[in-house]
């Protein structure tokens, strides 16, 4: 692994007056703040997990827009934590499964339960466990976006509603900061951490930069700042319009990585040395780290939080993985059972 310098925080008003009026103007037609309120409806218990590595299984379900719904699933581990020990969110990306035991994403989750953790799993809109097809109506027009529909993979269908009426962010996030609320109110001593894979790992920079309640956040190979994006790098829709298309807001990644360490919070980035999919670092291991420079020219020294870059060499031959590997599940586990 190679390690980008890490920088002290500073100017902690400036950067989170920076981050509530971008909030105030992505979820304008919410009053301008994230959701309050829990998930529509929880199932503590819930029987329909199939698990056997889990004592339990807690069922999260919030309405968003549009006929939209975001689940999320709390794992619970053999022998209960207390009540004050760390709950880890993982948030997957395209390969998104809450039911297939042998999918990737699943995989990581049973290896963060077996260290012992609470795990809050989610994936994004059209992916299992939420509907992959949903009628969406506004005003007098309707459309179906489905998983396999046309823009469905880079979320370019996401225009249809963009262009109608400007909601995006708040589809594929607000069940998140729901169910945060829900941890919050039920595991109230319990620090809350986040890591992701893929556009996993954009929604846990997403995440992590606007809810100060997320302690230390890990994005694996799932953003990049745009300078630095080059073919497959180009990203989703939701990581191509939320910087420029929201009502003119010129917020950047790098203005994102920065709310992250806000409060003294531990921000992490991880590239993949090879990478099959995007963000490969092979040949630019040099510009990667300097994100880290960057951030803390930006940061300034003196005060708290922290941002770092890893060049995860596990994947050393082409073409590589887009993957979390074990060696960083590993740093998760040691660093949020600390």
């Amino acid at each position: 692994m190679t390690l980008g310098r890490i920088n002290p925080g500073r100017d902690t008003a400036r950067l989170a007056a920076q981050r509530a009026a971008y909030i105030a103007s992505v979820w304008a037609g919410a009053g301008g703040v994230l959701p309050a309120s829990q998930p529509d409806t929880i199932t503590p218990n819930w029987g329909g997990h199939g698990l056997a590595w889990v004592s339990r299984v807690d069922r999260l379900i919030s309405t968003t827009y549009y006929g939209f719904t975001d689940e999320l699933r709390l794992f619970h581990p053999p022998v209960a934590p207390a009540t004050s020990a760390p709950i880890l969110i993982y948030l997957g990306g395209h390969d998104g499964n809450l039911s297939d035991q042998s999918n990737p994403n699943m995989v990581n989750i049973k290896y963060f339960v077996d260290a012992g953790l609470r795990v809050l799993g989610g994936s994004m809109p059209l992916l299992d466990p939420n509907p992959t097809s949903v009628l969406v109506t506004i005003g007098a027009e309707s459309t179906t976006l489905s998983a396999t529909g046309v823009g469905s993979t880079n979320h370019d269908a996401f225009t249809w509603i963009t262009d109608r009426s400007g909601v995006l962010l708040p589809i594929f996030l607000d069940g998140k900061f729901r169910a945060i609320n829900y941890l919050q109110a039920t595991y109230p001593a319990a620090p809350i951490h986040i890591c992701g894979i893929s556009g996993g790992g954009w929604g846990t920079s997403m995440v992590a930069a606007l809810d100060g309640r997320v302690q230390n956040s890990y994005d694996v190979a799932g953003s990049l700042p745009f300078a630095m994006r080059v073919g497959a790098d180009v990203g989703d829709y939701e990581q191509r319009s939320h910087l420029s298309y929201y009502r003119g807001t010129d917020t950047t990644f790098e203005d994102v990585y920065l709310w992250r360490t806000i409060g003294g919070r531990r921000a992490v980035n991880v590239y993949n040395l090879y990478d099959a999919v995007a963000f490969s670092a092979n040949g630019r291991e040099a510009s990667f780290r300097g994100i880290a420079d960057t951030i803390g020219d930006r940061i300034g020294p003196g005060g708290v939080g922290e941002f770092e870059v890893i060049i995860d060499e596990t994947y050393n031959t082409p073409p590589g993985q887009h993957a979390m590997s074990p060696d960083i599940k590993d740093q998760i586990i040691e660093e949020v059972s600390a």
